[in-house]
């Protein structure tokens, strides 16, 4: 597995623990039907993809620059 894959399958993790935190504390997995389920994992895991990988682009451009 390349290093894409790895950073990929780290924000599904990371974004799968953030929903099981966010939803033991703000409903307690009440959902009225699958849709609003897959809804609303799915915007868990767009938000934790898009910060996971711009915090990772950014710091191995960071780790690429020359610190004096």
């Amino acid at each position: 597995m390349g290093k894409h894959g790895k950073n990929i399958l780290l924000t599904i993790v990371i974004g799968s623990v953030i929903f099981l935190i966010g939803n033991i504390f703000y409903n307690d997995f009440r959902f009225n039907s699958p849709q609003e389920f897959l809804y609303s994992f799915g915007m868990y895991q767009l938000y934790s993809f898009v910060l996971g990988f711009s915090n990772m682009y950014f710091f191995t451009w960071m780790e690429g620059l020359n610190w004096k």
